[in-house]
């Protein structure tokens, strides 16, 4: 399985130096060329567009600061046709869970499977009965807003 990280800063260079050290191939990419430089793990393809990085993997990961850079990079879906049919897209931000509502009903549009750790509290006892912890998420079984299988035991607030 191949994955893509995208924003390799304070909190998302730990997160994909993880996946890249658990034996994943890695495709990584950051809008700022410093940091992506700075990504030194062994084995990591670093591209300079977002979109050529969902290109290449079956997963992707993004660790972004705002809202407003979610929105961005997503764009009007081709990041989504970029990752195509069966593709994982993973957030690990801290944004507004309607955005991610919204993002969601995009990414259906292109047949991307879509995984958010930010959930309502209400969720967290069906959580811990259902989640599977692992290296990263399957795709075993249709993943959405409310719900999810998370990658790493990892904690989330609204």
């Amino acid at each position: 399985m191949k994955v893509g990280f995208v924003g390799l800063g304070m909190l998302g260079a730990p997160i994909a130096r993880r996946i890249a050290r658990s034996g994943f191939s890695l495709v990584a990419y950051d809008i700022s060329p410093q940091a992506l430089a700075a990504f030194d793990e062994p084995g990591t393809v670093r591209e300079v567009n977002p979109i050529t990085a969902a290109s290449q993997v079956d997963v992707l990961c993004v660790c972004v600061r705002t809202d407003q850079d979610l929105k961005s990079l997503v764009g009007d879906g081709t990041l989504f046709a970029a990752l195509g049919q069966g593709g994982l897209f993973i957030i690990h931000s801290t944004v507004a869970p309607a955005l991610c509502r919204q993002l969601a009903d995009t990414a259906k549009t292109y047949a991307s499977t879509w995984w958010t750790p930010v959930f309502p509290a209400a969720a967290l006892p069906r959580l811990r009965e259902n989640v599977r912890f692992s290296p990263v998420a399957t795709r075993q079984r249709s993943i959405g807003p409310g719900r999810c299988s998370p990658p790493t035991a990892s904690r989330s607030y609204t």
